[in-house]
């Protein structure tokens, strides 16, 4: 499977030298730590860790916007305004890969329920006005409500696009690591 990874110089240098590049857990917001936590999980429930240092995924585009271009356009700000980066292209086997739309990667990253349809989220609204969901995590039973919606990303041709909108233009892609032999082309640029 053909991906796009944007990386700082110093991870490409790390990719070189040790010949894989795997995620800094240091460099995820903490806000988004119960996110990535659990993307991590349904990327093990796929694909095994590899090694006990693989904690939480690397981030890729398998197409960066349909309309334009699966190849994240560099036009376009990446980073912060004049940094340097650097475009990874990386050829990756399918079964170590799991893909999902990045519109709905937002529901977990701001722990809101992802509903299939409208009728899901007037449900859901409905129990949540029975409780408590001010505080993460939330009390059962809606942090199961709210976890399991999510895998809803993964599959996001099953959703109601009268609800949701056009979805599958932009899917990212998760996978433990990048190894050197898996890069095809390594391009540098300024974000703009």
């Amino acid at each position: 499977m053909e991906l796009w990874s944007i990386r700082n110089p110093s991870e490409l240098a790390v990719l070189y030298d040790q010949g894989s590049l795997i995620t800094d857990s240091e460099m995820i917001d903490p806000d988004y730590v119960p996110a990535y936590d659990w993307m991590a999980a349904e990327l093990d429930r796929l694909v095994k860790i590899p090694r006990q240092e693989c904690r939480y995924p690397v981030w890729a585009w398998k197409c960066w916007d349909y309309e334009r271009s699966c190849k994240p356009d560099l036009r376009v700000r990446w980073g912060n305004k004049n940094e340097e980066l650097v475009l990874l292209k990386i050829e990756i086997p399918d079964h170590l890969v799991l893909l999902s739309e990045f519109h709905l990667w937002h529901y977990a990253l701001n722990r809101w329920y992802l509903p299939i349809d409208e009728e899901g989220q007037m449900n859901f609204d409905r129990i949540v006005g029975q409780g408590n969901t001010n505080e993460w995590p939330f009390q059962e039973p809606y942090y199961s409500l709210v976890i399991h919606s999510w895998r809803r990303m993964f599959s996001w041709e099953k959703l109601d696009p009268k609800f949701h909108g056009a979805l599958g233009s932009s899917i990212q892609a998760v996978f433990w690591e990048i190894k050197r032999e898996w890069v095809i082309e390594a391009r540098h640029f300024r974000s703009k």
